[in-house]
Parts: structure tokens; C-alpha cells; sequence
């Protein structure tokens, strides 16, 4: 048997419908499948552990429980080993620690907290100013990721493949901007928002990274053995300027939760789907805290928590359409505050892991 997982981080349901070529090969997305966090540190957990952990690291996986070989490459480092990710894989790989980071580590490590560290690390910070800098794409490549996969697959196997196109800074290949000028513009957007033609840029440059990305998957799918298991979904969302908010801060709301979930494999699908499912449907049984026929999902991020069916999301705020008018559902926000959030935020990661992603 083999059975393939692709993630996709950062990518939110309503912009599916520009991958073209994975549509064309598996159909349209499920219509309300929903992430169970805003972030990727927050979702993982549930989908590998099958439950709402409250742990953003994991010392047990699904994928120990697969009689196949198993093959783990994932472009995020907040997935990676450092988290527990390979636990129950083969054969596994995750961003390498960069030199530069390693340096920062090795100074952390030899001086102590205080004003001596404080001044080298603000030296350091004016030397990499001072030196000549060639930008390059901010995450590695899809077709790199396939092409590896490629590499080791045998016979049989469960593959799981997390690739980082869409997450920002947004700086596709085919674009009237510079690399450094699209990596800028994304940034000022994620740290301060931009407004008029300055958010058509970025909202452009996002589509433009899916476009792409969806066009390094055509040679996957054309690859790929005709009896293949395939998922393919988002780990969660992301904000493109609705009401200020870019990126995908912890903010419960159709823009950061709600995921494409595209598949050929036959499951009772229920009219809810949620991330923590994936175990159930990769193994085709109730696994843990997944279900088939799913009405309700819940979703959290820190102590905040949601609750989400029939198209509408009950947050801290009240209950909300798709397009984020408030409804009246008593018994939906009934559901959303005996939920337990997780208590996961973005700073429960390695700083040097949230200064790679730009998040500080």
C-alpha cells in the first residue's frame, strides 16, 4: 500500500482554486475542513497524536502504528526532529540548523544572559548589516522536496511531505519584483499591514507562490503510481488584510482556520471534516479523538478556543459567518466554551526556529 500526506503551510481553502493541476487530479476540496490552530506549532500536535494535546512537542505519532515504510520531509522547522516529528519514520529530514544560527547558538551558550551577551549580540547584528547579502527563496522549493521523495521511495510506503511556499515573506519566481523587494513588502505587511495598491501587491505575490507551487505538484502527480492514497491539505490559514490583519496571528476565523482538503480516499465523510482526523482517514478506523462523520470541529490558539459547523465559527467574540458577520447560535457557543484550549502560542517555540520564520 502506499498512502501520501502533503501539507501545505499557510494555505487557506478559498485559495485552492488555483492549483489548477492538483484539482484536475483530485477533484475539488472537502467544504468545511478546518484547521485545529492558527498556526503550524499548534495543528501538528493534534494530527499526529490523533488528539487536542496540549503540548506543542510529541513523543508519540500515528505513524508509529503503519506496517509500511515510512518516509518524513518536511520544509518547516517547527515539524522538525527538535519537536519530536521522527518519531515513527524511516527515513526523515527537516531544515538543517543554517551556520549562522549555529554561530548565535554557540555564543548563547558561552556567555551568560546580561550585558556582556547583549553587546556581542548587538555586534553581530551590525556586522550581518555590513556584509554583502544575496537573497535567495525564503523556503526550500517544492520540486526539491519531490524530487528527494522520489529518491527513496520503494515499493510500498506512507510518505509525509510539508511544503512552505505559501507562508510568508511571499516571493515567487514570477513577479515584476525584485526577491528582495517581494520578501520586504510581505514583511511590512505581516509587521505594520499596508493598504490600497501596496496589499493588491501582496495578495498577488501569495496567489502567485500557490501558483507555482501548484505547478512543481504536476510532476508528482504525474509521477505518482495510479493506486496511490493521497491527502492534500493546509495546516491552517492565512489573513490577507481582512480588517488590518495579515499572516495568521492567533485569530479564530474563517481566514486562518478554515483549510483545503482534497482526497481519493473513500471515508465517511461527514459534513465536517477537521484536522485531527487525519490519522482516522490514513488508517481507516477512528483513531483516538478523530472521527468520521464529523458535525463539529474545535479549534484554539493559547487559552482561546472555537467550535465550528454549519459554515459559521463560535469564538471568544461571539459566533460568526464566513464572512464575519455576527449570527445568534446559543448552542454552537455553548459547544465553543466548555471546549479546552491548548494553551499553545508561537513563543512555546526555540527562538532560533521563530527568527528563521521571521516571526522575531
Amino acid at each position: 500500500m502506499r498512502t501520501l500526506l502533503v501539507t501545505i503551510d499557510s494555505l487557506r481553502y478559498d485559495h485552492y482554486q488555483y492549483m489548477e493541476h492538483t484539482q484536475a487530479f483530485l477533484g475539488e476540496s472537502h467544504p468545511q475542513t478546518y484547521a485545529t490552530a492558527t498556526a503550524t506549532l499548534g495543528t501538528f500536535p493534534n494530527i499526529f497524536t490523533g488528539t487536542h494535546t496540549k503540548s506543542n512537542e510529541i513523543e508519540e505519532s500515528f505513524v508509529e502504528e503503519l506496517d509500511t515504510p515510512t518516509i518524513g520531509i518536511t520544509t518547516n522547522r517547527l515539524v522538525s526532529e527538535r519537536y519530536g516529528y521522527d518519531v515513527g519514520f524511516d527515513s526523515f529530514s527537516s531544515p538543517a540548523t543554517s551556520t549562522e544560527s549555529g554561530i548565535k547558538q554557540r555564543v548563547a551558550e558561552a556567555l551568560p544572559e546580561g550585558t556582556i551577551y547583549e553587546t556581542v549580540a548587538r555586534l553581530y547584528s551590525f556586522y550581518q548589516q555590513l556584509q554583502p547579502r544575496k537573497t535567495s527563496k525564503s523556503f526550500r522549493r517544492s520540486n526539491s522536496v519531490i524530487s528527494e521523495f522520489k529518491d527513496s521511495a520503494g515499493d510500498e510506503w506512507f510518505a509525509w511531505l510539508h511544503l512552505m511556499d505559501p507562508h510568508h515573506p511571499y516571493d515567487p519566481d514570477v513577479t515584476d519584483l525584485s526577491r528582495d523587494e517581494a520578501q520586504a513588502i510581505s514583511r511590512r505587511a505581516i509587521a505594520n499591514g499596508v493598504s490600497g495598491d501596496d496589499a493588491d501587491v501582496v495578495r498577488e505575490l501569495y496567489k502567485q507562490e500557490i501558483i507555482e507551487m501548484d505547478e512543481q505538484l504536476r510532476a508528482l502527480w504525474e509521477w505518482i503510481p495510479d493506486d496511490t492514497r493521497i491527502i492534500v491539505t493546509g495546516d491552517h490559514g492565512e489573513m490577507l488584510g481582512e480588517d488590518g490583519f495579515w499572516g495568521h496571528p492567533g485569530i479564530l476565523r474563517e481566514e486562518t482556520l478554515h483549510v483545503p482538503f482534497a482526497t481519493n480516499i473513500n471515508f465517511p465523510q461527514g459534513p465536517v471534516v477537521s484536522s485531527i482526523d487525519i490519522p482516522s482517514i490514513v488508517m481507516d478506523e477512528e483513531y483516538r479523538e478523530g472521527e468520521f462523520d464529523r458535525n463539529t470541529a474545535y479549534a484554539s490558539h493559547g487559552n482561546k478556543s472555537a467550535a465550528i459547523e454549519d459554515g459559521l465559527i463560535a469564538n471568544p467574540d461571539g459566533v460568526f459567518d464566513h464572512e464575519y458577520e455576527e449570527v445568534a447560535q446559543p448552542s454552537l457557543k455553548r459547544k465553543q466554551k466548555r471546549f479546552e484550549p491548548s494553551g499553545i502560542v508561537k513563543a512555546d517555540a526555540v527562538k532560533e526556529d521563530l527568527e528563521d520564520l521571521g516571526y522575531i
